[in-house]
């Protein structure tokens, strides 16, 4: 699910909400992704796409609204950014 709030000129990047943390790579958590990887959380054309068009995404853990809450509250949550410009 990606929940679009640029509409709303929010300093918010795109949300990709999933059951998980964000991108892992040997089980390690990606911080930020710039380069396209084959993650298994997501669909393998979906970070290319993020990257070709300049739409800077974050992944959060969409299963936990406490992490959504305090994401768009400001506070550091578990996450993955996407794009080229962080």
């Amino acid at each position: 699910m990606i929940l679009s709030l640029q509409g709303w000129q929010t300093p918010y990047p795109d949300l990709l909400l999933k059951s998980v943390d964000g991108i892992f790579i040997n089980r390690i958590l990606k911080k930020q992704e710039a380069e396209p990887v084959e993650p298994d959380v997501i669909d393998p054309f979906f970070i290319p796409l993020v990257i070709k068009n300049s739409v800077k995404t974050t992944i959060i853990n969409g299963s936990q609204p406490s992490r959504l809450e305090k994401y768009l509250n400001g506070d550091l949550v578990p996450r993955t950014e996407i794009g080229t410009t962080f």
